[in-house]
């Protein structure tokens, strides 16, 4: 057990290690993804936009801060129609989402609920523009049914990406599904898009 945990700990610095220089964009070579790094990922929120957030997130520690300020920024760049939050308690991230884009209809997922719950309650929102996710029971069983409901504009947004072993496996697996376009491993986070026209990678940034 302790020889995984160090294994688990050296991934996770050679992974933070691979993300240095990469911070807001720098040495990625596609405008696309350039422009959305700079201006919706790595971007800084203004004072009127941080009076805007939940008041759960000013008592937040920093790591989830920074994973709400981004559902923030992401909402706002997608402005979705319809978007969902996924989480075992804290309803953070989709608070965050809300702030964001107030006109969009926000649907929060408790977890733990059958496979058969969520593709019908899916269906009903499709397409699913906008996806926060939290590591919890049925995660993998909500993010599998979401994706059959995404289309080119959505944005999945999974936490804890190197939480441990199988949190990694698992995102392994969803950036290589062919449903998903480019992703973006921000290691306190990832993110999904969906616009298969534009050439698949994954890129590795710090946020």
């Amino acid at each position: 057990m302790e020889q995984v945990k160090m294994i688990t700990i050296i991934d996770r610095m050679v992974r933070w290690m691979q993300g240095i220089g990469h911070g807001r964009g720098f040495g990625v070579q596609s405008p696309t993804a350039y422009r959305f790094l700079r201006e919706v990922v790595c971007a800084r929120l203004a004072p009127a936009d941080l009076a805007l957030l939940p008041p759960e997130w000013h008592r937040a520690d920093r790591r989830k801060r920074q994973t709400g300020a981004l559902c923030y920024r992401l909402a706002r760049h997608v402005c979705p129609e319809q978007m969902a939050a996924f989480s075992a308690a804290s309803d953070l991230m989709g608070a965050c989402m809300k702030a964001g884009w107030p006109d969009g209809l926000m649907q929060r997922v408790e977890a733990g609920r059958s496979f058969d719950d969520y593709g019908e309650l899916l269906s009903q929102l499709a397409p699913v523009r906008m996806v926060c996710v939290s590591l919890a029971e049925g995660a993998d069983a909500f993010v599998e049914h979401a994706l059959d409901h995404a289309d080119e504009r959505s944005v999945f947004l999974i936490e804890d990406i190197w939480r441990d072993r199988l949190s990694r496996l698992w995102w392994d697996e969803l950036r290589q599904d062919p449903r998903v376009g480019v992703t973006f491993d921000l290691y306190v986070c990832g993110l999904l898009t969906f616009n298969r026209k534009v050439f698949k990678r994954n890129y590795l940034i710090n946020l």
